[in-house]
């Protein structure tokens, strides 16, 4: 009965006459040999195996089946869809599932960075207006612009040293909450100088408000996705833009110029016990990992390194960077806070 089985034909073209490699031997009753041939010879093709030879004995026997496997066959298709499976197990393993926690602290702190924007663009809005209303020259409106971007920039040297002295938190509740008494303020004078100094005092504690949410947010979330939660977090840049601009020009169209600074400030300070209660709450920043032991390769290599640089400015590339990054924001601040009163006046 085996030997007229069709597996047992020759003649078969998976069958040929060669190799006497891996050896399986299998002893079995006839009845069970055909089956057995029959697993062996219709799994060959899937995984990559070549039946060289068959050879089916009489009964009670043994059966001696040489199969080709061919050790680099079987590593050149198993091996790569194994390490794949194991990389992809590996991925979704690594991948952490995210909490309703840091949900709603990434929203808290998206949302908040979004208000920031509603004490940057009040005066690009109300611009012609303060012009018509009280008289206030071009030159003297640039100079309102110039005290809030030189106190910005002043404000960002010395972020580290504020961060010193109050801490993270604080930095934050304090930043947020001058902000919006600042920008209240504004609405309430109508002396260019007074506007010049309300408006440099915003900028000067808005500018730790980036980076310091920024570091927020990076805490947040495991290096597996933490570029990815802080690209998705810098899109509150625009959306802060698009909104203050629609609710300052609302607001002007409905309540006048000094409501447009009332409203922004009450935005901003709205975010002092929302982030007073959502700070606390927030994971503690990882602690840096213990240095490892200094090897003597390590030993050679500190010893021939070079000291470090005295200032970043002598870092190679930092200041082409810098110059290239000072041109674009020179072409944005112009287009953000000078564009609506061009398109008032001149369309």
């Amino acid at each position: 009965e085996a030997r007229d089985h069709p597996l047992a034909r020759l003649g078969d073209p998976r069958l040929v006459n060669s190799g006497d490699r891996n050896e399986f031997t299998m002893m079995s009753a006839i009845g069970t040999r055909a089956a057995v041939f029959t697993i062996i010879l219709g799994a060959a093709p899937a995984v990559g195996v070549t039946v060289t030879k068959a050879v089916l004995l009489p009964r009670t026997t043994a059966a001696t089946v040489s199969l080709e496997t061919g050790s680099t066959l079987i590593a050149s298709r198993a091996r790569p869809l194994l390490a794949a499976r194991k990389v992809e197990t590996a991925e979704k393993a690594a991948t952490p599932r995210l909490t309703k926690k840091q949900v709603a602290l990434f929203a808290v702190s998206y949302f908040a960075y979004v208000a920031i924007y509603f004490v940057r663009k009040p005066v690009s809005v109300v611009r012609s207006t303060l012009e018509a209303e009280l008289g206030v020259s071009l030159s003297s409106l640039g100079v309102i612009d110039t005290a809030m971007l030189a106190a910005y920039a002043a404000g960002q040297f010395l972020t580290g040293t504020v961060v010193k002295l109050l801490g993270r938190d604080k930095a934050l509740l304090t930043a947020f909450g001058l902000c919006g008494l600042f920008c209240s303020l504004f609405g309430y004078t109508t002396s260019v100088p007074t506007m010049a100094a309300l408006w440099g005092l915003c900028g000067f504690f808005a500018a730790s408000v980036n980076p310091l949410l920024v570091l927020f947010v990076a805490d947040l979330f495991p290096a597996s996705v933490r570029a990815t939660a802080v690209g998705l977090w810098q899109t509150s840049q625009q959306l802060g833009g698009v909104a203050s601009n629609g609710v300052a020009s609302a607001v002007l169209l409905n309540s006048g110029w000094q409501a447009v600074f009332t409203t922004s400030g009450m935005v901003v300070a709205a975010f002092v016990p929302l982030l007073a209660i959502a700070l606390p709450w927030a994971p503690a920043a990882a602690p840096a990992p213990p240095p490892a032991a200094a090897s003597k390769r390590d030993d050679d290599k500190k010893s021939t390194s070079l000291a470090p640089p005295a200032s970043p400015l002598s870092l190679p590339g930092v200041r082409s960077v810098a110059i290239s990054y000072t041109l674009v924001k020179m072409a944005r601040y112009c287009l953000m806070f000078w564009l609506p009163y061009f398109f008032t006046r001149r369309v």
